[in-house]
């Protein structure tokens, strides 16, 4: 299939990862993220990856999910890295719950539909010893109280997270080929395009009636060092 560029998608991806990113910045920035410092994760010293990879085929991605009118793509977010990292490590594909993190993760910057960090919510999930499934504790689109009796029926869990190095698709490449990223959304793969475009493949939490059936390719190894809408700025993902 031929790379197609849709403005309207672009710019929905963009409003997505910056609306993120906004909080991100605005929690940090007393505190600034130095692009010239050299960080350190599990993947740096890896020479060699594949050219493509595609999580999905792996069987390391769940369907599709709508977060609706609650601004929580963070949770979203973190909830997918999560599920991938369990799949490679257990074999076992579990949808996990975002309304947890919504109800139970508002301490600090995480505040349900009003927004959230990523890092801050895989530090909850790891203090917290896990996440709920789907299914035990589903999403409602709304900020809700919290249900213990849900919430301490743990499927998955997490021994921490690591953040990629910020401004570097090298990196986030280096990344993704060996598990799913969080990265506001969620960085499932990357790949050529028939017409030669390398691009990251995404997936979103908007349905499947949006861009490529709920996924985007957004082009990679661009000019600018953040990638293209900052995809590179600020991903990690949790290790387990």
């Amino acid at each position: 299939m031929a790379f197609k560029s849709n403005a309207r998608f672009i710019v929905m991806a963009m409003l997505v990862i910056m609306g993120a990113l906004t909080s991100l910045v605005a929690a940090r920035s007393l505190n600034e993220v130095d692009a010239s410092t050299v960080e350190t994760h599990e993947y740096e010293n890896v020479s060699a990856v594949p050219s493509t990879i595609d999580w999905r085929k792996k069987g390391a991605v769940t369907p599709i999910k709508d977060q609706g009118q609650c601004g929580c793509c963070w949770a979203f977010s973190t909830v997918a890295a999560m599920e991938g990292i369990t799949q490679l490590k257990t074999g076992k594909l579990i949808s996990l719950s975002e309304q947890e993190l919504v109800d139970y993760d508002t301490s600090g910057e995480d505040q349900g539909c009003e927004g959230g960090l990523m890092d801050n919510a895989f530090e909850f999930i790891q203090g917290n010893h896990g996440l709920s499934t789907e299914a035990n504790y589903p999403y409602s689109g709304t900020d809700g109280t919290c249900n213990a009796n849900k919430e301490a029926n743990h499927a998955a869990k997490i021994t921490g997270h690591e953040d990629v190095p910020a401004n570097s698709e090298t990196a986030l490449l280096k990344a993704v080929a060996f598990q799913p990223v969080s990265v506001a959304i969620d960085a499932s793969g990357y790949g050529t395009a028939a017409d030669g475009t390398k691009y990251w493949l995404v997936k979103n939490s908007w349905g499947t009636s949006w861009g490529e059936e709920g996924y985007i390719r957004m082009q990679r190894l661009i000019k600018v060092k953040e990638g293209l809408c900052g995809i590179a700025m600020e991903a990690s993902y949790p290790t387990a």
